[in-house]
């Protein structure tokens, strides 16, 4: 069951309320007046009278990660079929698909600046340039497999983090960036 209450009032009268039947609630996000909540079966989305507007249907997919940014969200699906490929959707907070792409193997991270959505998988890093309407692919960057983080910076540009450090107490810097992506 979902409440929604004025934070103005000093009442506890429940302003408006909606009921999700026979779903696992795993997250809740909110923008602006509207807010959706994931389940094991998907993500319901609602309006500010908890009014459904739209509903993304997981299938038969299994949500691993949820990634915020300002204009949208993104989820991680691990496919419902024993292997390892893992989609990736992307939502804006009224129940629209931005982008959907599938993956071979496990998604690391995935973070975003106002133009690039930025997909780490373990051998690979997926730039997608973002036109306000949706994403579409515009470099991938091989690499070794020991980056498990990644964060833009500006202009495109991004940091890779790496779990691997150094031994022996020898503090060590490394940044690793690409500047023209």
């Amino acid at each position: 069951e979902i409440l929604v209450f004025d934070t103005k009032s000093t009442a506890e009268e429940v302003k408006s309320s909606a009921f999700i039947a026979g779903e696992l609630p795993l997250n809740m996000f909110c923008a602006d007046e509207n807010f959706a909540v994931m389940t094991d079966k998907g993500i319901h989305f609602f309006d500010k009278n908890c009014e459904k507007v739209a509903f993304t249907d997981f299938l038969y997919d299994t949500p691993c990660a949820i990634y915020r940014q300002d204009e949208f969200f993104a989820v991680s699906l691990k496919s419902a079929v024993a292997s390892t490929d893992t989609k990736l959707l992307v939502l804006d907070y009224s129940g629209k698909k931005l982008f959907e792409s599938s993956f071979s193997c496990e998604i690391s991270h995935v973070d975003a600046d106002k133009d690039h959505l930025f997909v780490l998988v373990p051998s690979e890093l997926s730039v997608f340039a973002f036109d306000g309407e949706g994403f579409e692919e515009k470099t991938t960057v091989a690499h070794d497999g020991r980056y498990k983080k990644v964060f833009p910076v500006i202009d495109g540009r991004y940091i890779l983090v790496s779990s691997q450090g150094s031994i022996g107490g020898k503090l060590e810097k490394q940044y690793e960036t690409e500047e023209d992506v």
